[in-house]
């Protein structure tokens, strides 16, 4: 199985997103039942948000990666 396909099939994986969704619930809990003067928790929890994020829309993107080279323009 290449990238592409690995990637899609975690995508497409219920306990992989559930896991995910999971992991982002916790993190935005964190930031709305912190204290007012916990900046510090609220910008770390943002901060594991984004790279959650980060982390899936790379999956994305190898995903959609075969579907890109085929729409390429082919010069040579």
């Amino acid at each position: 199985m290449d990238k592409a396909a690995r990637a899609q099939h975690l995508l497409t994986d219920e306990f992989f997103t559930g896991v995910v969704n999971t992991q982002r619930e916790s993190y935005i809990y964190n930031i709305l039942n912190s204290q007012p003067e916990q900046v510090d928790v609220r910008e770390a929890a943002y901060i594991k948000i984004r790279a959650l994020d980060e982390f899936v829309a790379t999956l994305e993107s190898l995903a959609q990666q075969p579907e890109i080279d085929k729409k390429r323009w082919k010069i040579f």
